[in-house]
This record gives C-alpha cells, sequence and structure tokens, in this order.
C-alpha cells in the first residue's frame, strides 16, 4: 500500500495532528488495538476500516454508534471510495485522508510587504512624514483658530497628537512580536503618520465639498468614504505587517471595523440630535477659500452696493 496521510482535528479546539501510514489496512477507532487511535468519547471502540484498492481507498463504517459521513454530507455513510483531500466525520473527530502528492498552498512569507510600505518605512521616510505631519497638524491648528495660540500650547496639542501615532503603532508592534516575533516598529509608525498625515486634508476637502455644493449630506458622504477608506487602508496594512492571516480574513476585518465604527457614529448622531434646542450646536464653519474663482470686491463697494439695496426698499415702502 502507498503511504497516506491523515490530519485529524477536533470540534472542541483549533489544533491539527498527521499521522502517516504504510500498510494496507488501517483500523480506526478508540480501542487500543486500532492502527489509529482516536481519544474522542463519541467514536466508536472500532468505527472505521480503510483500504486500498488501484484507484485509490475504500472507507467502511463497521457498525458505529454515531456512523461516518463524507465532505460534510448529513447522509450517513456504510461504505464508499475516497480520493485525496476528502473529509471523514466521524463522532465530534474530523480526518482528512492525503496521498504524498496532495498539492500544498503556495508557502506565506514570513514578512509580508509592499513596495510603497517598504520604502515608506525607511527611516528618513518616516521622520519626514512624522515632521510633515506635525507642520500640517499646527498649520490647520492656527488656520481655523478664532484666536491667537501660544506656541507652547501648539506645541503640547502637536506632540500628543504625534503621541497618538506612537501608540497606535506601538500597539501593532506588539501584536507583530506575538504573531511573527518580529516587532517592525518602524513599519507601523510609517503607516500611522502617513494615515494621520491624509486624514486632516481629507476633512478639509470633505468641509469645501459640503460649503461650495451647499449640501452637508454631501459633506457627511464624501467624509464618511474618505475616512472609511483611509481606516480600511491604516487596516489592512497593519495586519499585512503584524500577521500572518490570509488576504480574505484581512479584507473582512479591514472592511467590517470601518462600517462598524461609521455605523455607530451615525447612530449615535441620530440618536442625541434634538428636534429643538435653544443653544443649537453648528458642525460647520464658514472658512475661506483656498482657491478664489472669482473677483473679490472691496468693502467700500460692498457697502455701496447694500445701501442703494436699502434705498430702492425704502423708496417702495414710501410709494406703498
Amino acid at each position: 500500500m502507498a503511504k497516506v496521510v491523515f490530519e485529524i482535528s477536533h470540534s472542541n479546539w483549533f489544533g491539527k495532528d498527521y499521522k502517516a501510514f504504510d500498510t494496507s489496512f488501517i483500523s480506526i477507532g478508540r480501542g487500543y488495538q486500532n492502527d489509529l487511535i482516536l481519544f474522542d468519547t463519541h467514536v466508536s471502540n472500532k468505527h472505521l476500516l480503510i483500504t486500498q484498492d488501484q484507484d485509490g481507498w475504500i472507507v467502511e463504517d463497521l457498525q458505529s454508534d454515531n456512523g461516518l459521513h463524507i465532505n460534510n454530507s448529513a447522509a450517513k455513510v456504510k461504505k464508499a471510495k475516497i480520493k485525496s483531500g476528502d473529509k471523514l466525520t466521524i463522532g465530534r473527530t474530523h480526518l482528512r485522508i492525503f496521498s504524498p502528492e496532495h498539492p500544498i498552498p503556495k508557502t506565506k512569507l514570513i514578512v509580508q510587504t509592499n513596495k510603497f510600505l517598504k520604502r515608506l518605512s525607511t527611516p528618513v521616510n518616516v521622520c519626514s512624514t512624522a515632521i510633515g505631519m506635525l507642520l500640517l497638524y499646527a498649520f490647520e491648528t492656527l488656520y481655523h483658530s478664532p484666536k491667537d495660540i501660544l506656541i507652547q500650547k501648539l506645541l503640547l496639542s502637536s506632540v500628543g497628537f504625534l503621541f497618538i501615532a506612537v501608540i497606535w503603532a506601538g500597539i501593532w508592534a506588539f501584536v507583530g512580536s506575538v504573531a511573527k516575533h518580529k516587532a517592525r516598529f518602524f513599519f507601523q509608525l510609517a503607516i500611522s503618520c502617513f494615515f494621520m498625515f491624509c486624514i486632516i486634508p481629507f476633512t478639509n476637502f470633505s468641509s469645501y465639498l459640503g460649503y461650495y455644493a451647499n449640501s452637508q449630506t454631501i459633506e457627511g458622504i464624501s467624509y464618511i468614504i474618505l475616512l472609511g477608506g483611509s481606516i480600511f487602508w491604516l487596516l489592512s496594512s497593519n495586519l499585512l505587517i503584524a500577521t500572518n492571516i490570509s488576504r480574505k480574513s484581512r479584507l473582512f476585518v479591514s472592511i467590517f471595523i470601518p462600517i462598524a465604527l461609521i455605523a455607530i457614529i451615525t447612530l449615535s448622531y441620530f440618536a442625541f440630535k434634538d428636534d429643538f434646542n435653544t443653544y443649537p450646536y453648528s458642525n460647520s464653519t464658514l472658512k475661506p477659500p483656498l482657491v478664489r474663482s472669482f473677483p473679490s470686491k472691496s468693502i467700500d463697494s460692498f457697502i455701496k452696493n447694500g445701501s442703494e439695496i436699502f434705498i430702492f426698499n425704502k423708496n417702495e415702502l414710501k410709494q406703498q
């Protein structure tokens, strides 16, 4: 008989074990006289017998109490022909039978990166991104502040902004040290700084778009799209560097978390929104345009035009 390999897994734990045999008959059960002994109280003393023919293997149920299921089928099977890769379920134990020539998935690299992240994580680019993030944050704070800010307060808030990026990078570096035994802190710091560098102009873009469109709905939708896309990139990059999970799982987590966050924020907004408030709160501010599309008027010209409108309306009232 050609060599055959069994993959053994149980419903109550996630580990897998492998046993190889090179005999003509393989008996499987809980009794100690079997070739493959399973510690599963739902498996009979003599449960299965596997033999080989010219085309593959034949599995036979030895009148067990809980029966045999093949490839997750609900029907119990007494005797059947199986091939490499088929799944046998007996009791709470799952067995997969493999031939030595069975193909295996492509080897995963311990360190998964892409060209952009690799280039971004160099010390020079990490420092440049961090400095750019701090300067952009300082400019944003000064530009939208209604009064002058002391340089000490501005410096403190900027350092706090950078501290958030460092903490986030540290958390994912710890995850990487546990999952891959490689912290790769500078990779994670570069990702965090780049995310926070992009989130500031994205927020302003949404505000200006809503202002020029005169629509809070457009502002909200654009903000959700940009914020959700940024968080998706952040999480997928963090998971790529720190873990070995599959691309499908990485995409699921990176999509699910932004959707959940946006759903919670939206629900909170409508839950705490009052129909009437004596002290209404406005989440929009009037901002000067970054680019002037039309020539501006002087203050004297604006006052003159306003005075003419006022005189015109005053004459109309006299005539009435």
